[in-house]
Parts: structure tokens; sequence; C-alpha cells
């Protein structure tokens, strides 16, 4: 139902019933929250009416949604839009995952894979691998930095995560290239899930796919390459080593054949400026989108 707006010579106004109705605020809250935090000044008519614009209504609304993800008005009343929405959206992320969370808490192995697979039905492979995997690991990694999560349950959750990918690395799948994609991580990189999620997506996007894992030195990734004949060779990092990572990664691309390509991806490599002969892809998306792109215009010229 769509609530009526008081009309002046400025333009179209909500009245306060109309906002109480439209937030999900009482009238009793919504001046409170005027009074004391001035969390917005509406406008008066001169009988003194209060009248809301659309902006200050989304902004309530707002504000309401993160009070009710237990945030407090006096904490957020001044925070501009933008942030609120990002504000709503981590804790939208937060309660989405709690029970994958509270799996990995109490150290249920079972539970664990059990929501996993669930999920990856729910999803499909492409969103569980894009999207649902890496925000994840992201509350993961986060939790188990603020001390709130035990380097078992991450563990666990590196796990099983790897596990159920490595299924999809063995399933037959059409062949739509003949260029081989290698991926790895340099030899000081342990985390490889990034490079696992990539090689999956090559793989069910019909390239061929050689997996090495984590931690090689740079002479056994260029020996792999030209071993294979490997047009594309795919490195993630997550940790961030500046000037290490930039040499390591310039080195690797001196000893690389000519014609095979290195493209970086995940946080360890954001900061890096551009490095000549190499290519950055912000994420698994943009990954599957260039990768299509640019070697189905390679196998078109053969």
């Amino acid at each position: 139902m769509k609530h009526k707006k008081s009309i002046n010579e400025e333009g179209a106004y909500f009245t306060l019933s109309a906002v109480s109705a439209e937030t999900g605020l009482s009238k009793l809250l919504l001046h409170a929250w005027e009074r004391r935090y001035e969390a917005v000044t509406p406008q008066r008519t001169q009988t003194g009416r209060r009248l809301y614009t659309a902006a200050q209504v989304e902004r309530l609304k707002l504000l309401k949604e993160c009070t009710d993800f237990g945030l407090r008005i006096s904490a957020i009343v001044h925070v501009p839009d933008d942030e609120l929405r990002r504000l709503m959206l981590r804790h939208q992320d937060r309660l989405r995952l709690a029970p994958f969370l509270e799996q990995l808490n109490t150290l249920d192995s079972t539970g664990f894979e059990a929501l996993l697979r669930q999920e990856l039905q729910a999803r499909g492979i492409r969103e569980f691998c894009g999207g649902f995997v890496l925000d994840l690991l992201h509350e993961v990694g986060q939790l188990w930095s603020d001390g709130k999560l035990s380097v078992a349950g991450e563990h666990m959750a590196s796990a099983h995560i790897r596990s159920l990918l490595g299924e999809f690395l063995t399933q037959p799948v059409p062949l739509r290239s003949q260029s081989l994609f290698l991926f790895a991580t340099l030899s000081e990189e342990a985390h490889e899930l990034g490079a696992l999620l990539a090689a999956v997506m090559a793989h069910l996007n019909g390239f061929r796919v050689l997996y090495l894992g984590p931690g090689l030195p740079n002479d056994e990734i260029a020996a792999a390459a030209l071993t294979s004949g490997a047009r594309l060779v795919c490195l993630s990092s997550l940790i961030r080593r500046g000037a290490q990572s930039r040499k390591r990664i310039e080195n690797l691309r001196e000893i690389l054949p000519r014609h095979t390509e290195l493209w970086l991806g995940g946080p360890g490599f954001a900061d890096l400026s551009p490095l000549a002969g190499t290519r950055h892809i912000a994420d698994l998306y943009e990954f599957e989108t260039i990768a299509r792109l640019r070697f189905s215009a390679i196998e078109h010229k053969r």
C-alpha cells in the first residue's frame, strides 16, 4: 500500500504517519531519534506538522535496519548512507554465515560439510565458487585473526572446502578449448584456495587445467609451464608482501616461455603497481569473462 504524501510548493513530502508506516518506526521512537540524536531534521508546516523528504525516509529505513541487526543508534546516527548500506550488508552476510561458523566453533565436521553441500545445491557451482566460498573464507579468516575462531576451526573449513572443490576438477565436462591453464601459488604462499577456485572455474568453462597447489618455486612453475605447454599461468596470493612479491613476479615473467601469459589474482597482489607482461584479475567472474574472450580468440585463429 502506498502512503499519501503532503504536497507544498517545494515538492512532495511524507507525513509523520506515512513515515512511521513506511519505516516500521513508532512515532515515539521517531521523536526520540530526532530530539536526542538529530537523526533527520524534518521540515515543518505553519501548523507545526512534520514533513519528511524521500531521502530522509530512506535514511530512517537504513538506520532502522542497522539497529535491528544490533547496532546502537548513538554509534551510527551520523554515519553516511553509503556506509550504513555497507554495515547492513556485512551484518546480513554474518547472519547468513552464522550456521557455518557455529559448526566450525564446535568442530562439527559432518554438519559443516552438509551445510556446504546444501549451499552448493541451492546456488550452483558458479555462484558457490565466485561468491559464497570467498565470503565464507573472508569471515573465517577475520574471526581467526581476531582470536574468535580456533586454528582447528580455520583448518577444518579450508580442508572441507578444498576437498569439495577438488571433486569438480575430476568431473568430466565438454572441452571447449585446447589451451592449458596452470594454477599455483608462489613458494612463500601457503594459501591455495584462491588458485583452486579459479582452477575449478576454468575447468567448468571447458579449459584444460593443471592444478599444482601451493608453495612452488619460480623455476618449478616455469618448468611445469614449459613441459605442459601451458598458455596461461595463474597465481593467487592472500598475503601482501609488497616488494618481495614484485621481485618474484618479475623473475617469473623473465623465465616463463614468451607465449605463456601470466595472470595474478587475490588480495596479496592487489597493491602491486602494473607489471609488464602480467594481468591483474579482480575476481573470479572477471577471470571467467576474460579467459573466455582471450582464449576463444586464440582457438579461433588456429
